[in-house]
């Protein structure tokens, strides 16, 4: 893989223009050419390169890209540049790579997106969440059924007792279909008010 050709000498005529474009063939890949110091070999073998240039590059697997020349130093002194090539930043732009079936998420406030590293498919749907408040479950004794047409034999379903005439704690919750059965430590008494989470699907 390599730099097949590299034109950085302008046309008659656009000499002075800047900003000025080079072109170079190359058979590398859009992740290779991008890698910092992908033309320092360039420069050292004679070619001019400045801040104010943009290049045009074809690459094996993206084609033609776009990016700006940029110069940097290694170490104190201006006696090692160390030049790439850089994709503009460009409101809106993605960085690269994505992969198939995650989330994108914001980067900045100028609108630039990036895989965040989550499959959509780990992701709960709102749908597929409940948050309720029971109605008073008091006086049917320390178990008893909560019906809700959602919850499956599958689902996760977590409890927990906002209320009750007596101090108890639920020690069981167990899903079924269209309702859940909730086992506590001791009678709660007359009152007795649950909150509880279901994950319909289990995941």
């Amino acid at each position: 893989m390599s730099i097949l050709a590299l034109q950085v000498q302008q046309p008659t005529g656009l000499a002075s223009v800047t900003p000025s474009v080079i072109y170079i063939l190359t058979s590398d890949t859009y992740a290779e050419v991008t890698a910092t110091g992908y033309l320092t070999n360039s420069k050292q073998e004679g070619f001019s390169f400045a801040n104010e240039q943009m290049a045009l590059v074809y690459t094996s697997d993206d084609g033609p890209v776009w990016f700006k020349v940029v110069i940097t130093y290694s170490g104190a002194t201006i006696q090692n540049p160390v030049v790439s090539l850089v994709a503009p930043s460009v409101p809106g732009a993605v960085t690269l790579p994505t992969v198939t079936g995650n989330l994108i998420k914001s980067t900045n406030t100028d609108g630039t997106l990036a895989d965040a590293a989550v499959a959509v498919a780990d992701v709960q749907l709102n749908t597929n969440i409940l948050a309720v408040r029971s109605a008073d479950e008091g006086g049917a004794g320390s178990s008893f059924s909560i019906t809700n047409a959602s919850i499956t034999a599958s689902s996760v379903v977590i409890a927990q007792i906002v209320s009750s005439s007596n101090a108890v704690e639920v020690q069981k919750v167990t899903p079924g279909a269209g309702s859940v059965a909730i086992s506590l430590s001791g009678d709660p008494g007359a009152a007795c008010v649950l909150n509880y989470i279901v994950f319909v699907a289990a995941q």
